[in-house]
């Protein structure tokens, strides 16, 4: 195909509900709200996360069809451009500022109250600075839109994920506008220096600084569509 160039959940506190609420008792509205609003307030202090982000939080952890050796060699080097605090793709990258562009780097992840990128299994976890996380229908290994073998032009992941993120970006009215086009995201996107990065769960997408995303070295999900597009042939397997 050729490519167009342009975790641990806390236990739910078992509340008894049936029990505390008794409105043969005479339980007043506010007492109701007051019931309620702690009921509410014990989830929240257990962790518990909706079943979208537990998704996309649970999909940080390696690939399907790489193996953690493939993903390995990816990752950072100890050395000049940095280091990891313990076992090399399963730990915490620290870049060094003897380089440029570990400078950059450094700056950015600063921004975010950061030093480094957490890497689990082999995989880079950038979720803590994305502007912005979400999942695409087909992720395959092409970046940008390309033809398929049978011709047919194929959108890229990037292309998916700009047309995903402008009707998210409607529904917030982001910078008050409600008419953000997949046009309108690239150009956010160039604008910030910000890059998609492919997770290697092949569905999640996070939206990046490239000053990280381009230093921090690490496999994705297009190495990950790589090999299971040419285990089924060549092409997008449902």
């Amino acid at each position: 195909m050729s490519e167009i160039k342009p975790n641990d959940i806390n236990e739910v506190p078992q509340h008894k509900i049936e029990n505390q609420i008794q409105p043969e008792n005479g339980m007043t509205l506010q007492e109701s709200k007051g019931f309620w609003d702690n009921t509410f307030q014990d989830l929240k202090g257990n962790n518990i996360e909706s079943s979208d982000e537990k998704d996309v939080n649970d999909s940080i952890c390696g690939g399907e069809y790489t193996t953690f050796e493939e993903r390995m060699k990816q990752t950072p080097k100890n050395g000049e451009r940095g280091k990891f605090e313990g076992e090399r793709a399963n730990s915490k990258f620290v870049p060094s500022d003897e380089t440029d562009a570990g400078a950059r780097c450094k700056e950015k992840l600063a921004e975010y109250g950061l030093d480094g990128i957490e890497y689990k299994n082999g995989e880079a976890d950038f979720s803590k600075v994305s502007e912005a996380t979400l999942q695409i229908d087909k992720m395959t290994e092409n970046m940008h839109d390309y033809y398929d073998n049978d011709g047919n032009r194929q959108e890229g992941n990037f292309t998916q994920a700009d047309k995903k993120l402008a009707e998210q970006w409607n529904m917030e009215a982001k910078d008050g506008k409600t008419d953000w086009t997949e046009k309108d995201v690239a150009e956010y996107r160039s604008t910030n220096n910000l890059s998609w990065h492919e997770r290697c769960d092949t569905k999640t997408m996070d939206l990046v600084p490239r000053e990280i995303h381009e230093y921090c070295s690490h496999s994705g999900g297009r190495a990950e569509c790589r090999i299971r597009d040419n285990n089924n042939g060549g092409s997008f397997d449902e």
